[in-house]
């Protein structure tokens, strides 16, 4: 069973897999045999529709100054870690998820930098993803949890 509530549902049979959205921008992929949460997507605007064109999984949405948009969603592959987006996994990424944590002004992650903070990939971003960051750097882990659901 889901535990979220939805707007819009698109499905593609041919992959297995379906495409809920959630909140402003959030596009969850799920496996349609077991239900299980295989990867989260970003869109550029609020997403009112989801939908298939020609194969390719698409959006209707609205940007920040409310206009309509269409866009192809293309998913993306999150480097988990990488919270400031930097291509690299360092104490750089501790600070700015610490700070996110904390509520410090000038660390609130958005977009791709609360996807790639979510390394434990339970679709939250707390503590334990901090701890999993720290672990990851201190080389007492090779991987995260998100890179293997």
């Amino acid at each position: 069973m889901l535990d979220k509530t939805f707007k819009d549902i698109a499905f593609n049979m041919v992959e297995k897999k379906f495409y809920i959205t959630a909140g402003d921008n959030q596009i969850y992929v799920y496996n349609y045999q077991d239900f299980t949460m295989v990867n989260t997507v970003s869109s550029i605007g609020e997403i009112s529709k989801l939908f298939y064109v020609g194969g390719k999984l698409c959006a209707l949405s609205r940007n920040a100054n409310g206009r309509p948009m269409f866009e192809v969603i293309e998913e993306l592959k999150i480097k988990y870690g990488d919270v400031n987006n930097d291509g690299k996994i360092n104490s750089t990424d501790i600070m700015y998820l610490k700070g996110h944590l904390l509520r410090k002004s000038g660390y609130k992650l958005e977009g791709y930098g609360l996807l790639a903070a979510d390394v434990d990939g339970d679709g939250l971003v707390t503590s334990l993803d901090l701890s999993y960051l720290k672990r990851y750097i201190l080389r007492k882990i090779s991987d995260f949890p998100a890179n293997n659901k």
